[in-house]
């Protein structure tokens, strides 16, 4: 270190293909994109599509995301899953399937990128349960 204090980024995510992937087709997807849609807006959606595009390669590449953390002066980033990976619709077993999904990617992404570390996301979690059955 140069003798400043360290920067964290505490708010930084990863995209994982893979999810979107296991989702794709699931009874209940297709809804749950429109439904989105319906909530964002179509004001929103036309300004946040493009951004979250430009941003790809900051989401998905370790490299590109530590020469953005260089540029920032940014030490350290404490990094999730997106939100669009938070697949609440799905049954028991897809959110499992999510879960070890996401947990497995954050660690291979973070991995690759030694000043990166995770952050409690859907795959730090317990897959869920229906009520009644216990842990």
């Amino acid at each position: 270190m140069t003798g400043r204090p360290l920067t964290v980024d505490v708010h930084a995510h990863v995209l994982l293909p893979e999810i979107d992937r296991a989702v794709a087709g699931l009874p209940g997807h297709e809804r749950q994109r429109e439904l989105d849609a319906r909530r964002n807006g179509p004001a929103a959606l036309e300004v946040s599509g493009p951004m979250v595009a430009a941003r790809i390669p900051l989401l998905t590449d370790v490299d590109a995301r530590l020469a953005a953390m260089d540029a920032a002066g940014v030490d350290v980033q404490i990094v999730s899953p997106s939100p669009s990976h938070y697949h609440y619709w799905t049954g028991e077993e897809a959110a499992a399937e999510v879960c070890r999904l996401a947990a497995d990617g954050v660690a291979a992404h973070i991995a690759r990128a030694p000043r990166a570390a995770a952050r409690p996301g859907p795959g730090a979690a317990a897959p869920p349960r229906p009520a009644g059955r216990g842990p």
